[in-house]
């Protein structure tokens, strides 16, 4: 596996419903830049079946990795990476 050159850290909760639209999103933007890169997705404790399927996710596209904490921490606890880290919002964080 090549160097990782971006790491892009989304924290999520109760986002199940909108994760799969959000990751083709954020895929679409982040592959044009040309660089081998990862996602990281943390749940933070969800009850509605994000944890589920982010783990479902992380096994049909090599670059997603996921984790899952046992309560919600807030956004500030996804963990980061010494690399460029783009930490982005979940899509339910930024609905209007």
């Amino acid at each position: 596996m090549p160097e990782i050159g971006i790491s892009v850290v989304v924290p999520c909760h109760e986002e199940n419903e909108v994760i799969e639209t959000f990751h083709a999103v954020l895929t679409a933007e982040v592959e044009p830049i040309g660089e081998p890169y990862e996602i990281c997705y943390v749940d933070n404790g969800s009850g509605e079946g994000t944890a589920e399927r982010l783990r479902e996710l992380a096994v049909t596209a090599p670059q997603v990795r996921c984790t899952s904490f046992s309560r919600n921490f807030g956004n500030e606890s996804a963990p980061l990476r010494p690399a460029r880290v783009l930490p982005v919002a979940g899509a339910a964080a930024s609905k209007p």
